[in-house]
């Protein structure tokens, strides 16, 4: 499978080495924000990495995976499940539907 991972503590490069690169700092910036709605801090995903799988096979084949993984090495399917690991809610600026 095709793998792109990148931490998010590296600094960003002064050119693109490779759009898989840019692309793995993107997730965790998006990521490192999503949590910072939701109450959290942005350095809550230091040391985190990312990777996109692209699917080979199937009907969904030429799809992707992203994942998230915690320095200790748990993967996480999404942005939401890394928010309830961190016991966040939902976005601050979100008001309850009556």
């Amino acid at each position: 499978m095709a793998s792109d991972e990148r931490h998010f503590s590296e600094p960003m490069p002064k050119r693109r080495r490779a759009d898989g690169e840019k692309h793995g700092r993107c997730k965790l910036e998006t990521l490192a924000e999503y949590l910072e709605e939701r109450g959290g801090s942005k350095d809550l995903v230091t040391g985190w990495t990312t990777s996109t799988e692209i699917r080979k096979t199937g009907n969904s084949a030429g799809s992707s995976d992203s994942y998230w993984f915690s320095p200790e090495g748990t993967r996480f399917r999404s942005m939401a499940e890394v928010a309830r690991h961190f016991q966040l809610g939902p976005p601050k600026d979100q008001k309850k539907q009556k």
